[in-house]
C-alpha cells in the first residue's frame, strides 16, 4: 500500500497529465483531469474578467486551454492562479491585433496582487503634517505592500477602466504611455492613472529615496510640477508606508 503523501503526489501528477502510472491509467480517471482543468479555466476568467471580455468567450477558452496545459501554478490558491498569464499573452500572434492585450492583463494582475497583498500601517497624514518641513524632508517611506507601480507602453489603464463601467461602449483611446498607481486601501483595490511625475515621485520613494531627494529629483526634471501637493494626496491615499508589514490571514 502506498504511504498516502506519495499517493497524493502521484494522483496530482496524474491530475496535471504529467505523469499516469498504475491505477491513474484507468479511462475513468479523465473525470479528475477534465475537473482540474475546468477548475483552472474557470479561475482564470475570473481572476482576468477584462482580457476574457476582449478576446471574447471562444478565443479566451482556447488561449487559457494552452496556458492551463502548458503552465504550471505558482500557488495552490486558485483566486491567485496566473501569475504568469500576461507573459503568455505577450508571447502570442494575438498581440499583433491586440497590441494592449499584455498590459491589461499586467494590469489585472496587479489588482489581484493588491487584493491579496500583506497588511501594514499606512504613513498617517496627521503626523506627517505635524513634522517640520525638514523632518519631513529627512523621511523614507516605502510603498505600502498592497499598493503596485506600473508604466504601460499602451493605454492600458484607460482600457481597463472603461470596462468597469458596466456595459460597455467600444472606443478608439489615444494610443499613448500611461502610469497608475493600483492600491487596496480597506478591503477595496483601486487603479488611478497618474500624471509622469506623481509616478516619478512615488518611483523615487520605492527605491529607498528619502521625500527631500525624491523631491530634488523629479523637480529637476519637471520644474512646473507642484510636487508638495502631490506628495500630500499620496499619503492621504494611504499608498505609503513606514511600519513592518504583516501577512493578511484570509
Amino acid at each position: 500500500m502506498l504511504d498516502p503523501a506519495v499517493f497524493q503526489r502521484r494522483f496530482a501528477l496524474a491530475v496535471m497529465g504529467r505523469r499516469t502510472p498504475g491505477p491513474f491509467r484507468a479511462p475513468g480517471f479523465a473525470v479528475y483531469r477534465n475537473t482540474w482543468v475546468k477548475s483552472l479555466l474557470e479561475a482564470l476568467a475570473a481572476n482576468y474578467p477584462v482580457i476574457a471580455a476582449l478576446l471574447g468567450a471562444d478565443v479566451f477558452k482556447s488561449v487559457a486551454i494552452e496556458y492551463v496545459r502548458t503552465q504550471r501554478s505558482a500557488s495552490p490558491v486558485l483566486a491567485l492562479y496566473g501569475h504568469s498569464f500576461p507573459a503568455h499573452l505577450a508571447g502570442l500572434p494575438l498581440l499583433d491585433e491586440l497590441p494592449y492585450i499584455a498590459d491589461v492583463a499586467r494590469l489585472e494582475r496587479l489588482w489581484t496582487e493588491c487584493l491579496f497583498a500583506a497588511e501594514s500601517e499606512p504613513l498617517n497624514p496627521a503626523v506627517f503634517h505635524q513634522l517640520m518641513p525638514k523632518q519631513a524632508a529627512t523621511l523614507r517611506p516605502r510603498l505600502h505592500p498592497a499598493a503596485r507601480l506600473a508604466r504601460f507602453e499602451s493605454p492600458a489603464v484607460t482600457i481597463w477602466a472603461a470596462h468597469q463601467q458596466g456595459e460597455f461602449k467600444e472606443f478608439e483611446p489615444e494610443w499613448q504611455i500611461e502610469h497608475a498607481l493600483v492600491h487596496r486601501k480597506g478591503a477595496s483595490v483601486s487603479v488611478r492613472l497618474l500624471p509622469e511625475p506623481e509616478f516619478q515621485l512615488l518611483w523615487e520613494l520605492q527605491q529607498g529615496r528619502s521625500i527631500g531627494a525624491a523631491i530634488r529629483t523629479v523637480a529637476a526634471a519637471n520644474g512646473s510640477a507642484q510636487l508638495p501637493p502631490m506628495i500630500t494626496n499620496i499619503i492621504s491615499s494611504g499608498a505609503l508606508t513606514l511600519s513592518v508589514q504583516t501577512q493578511r490571514n484570509d
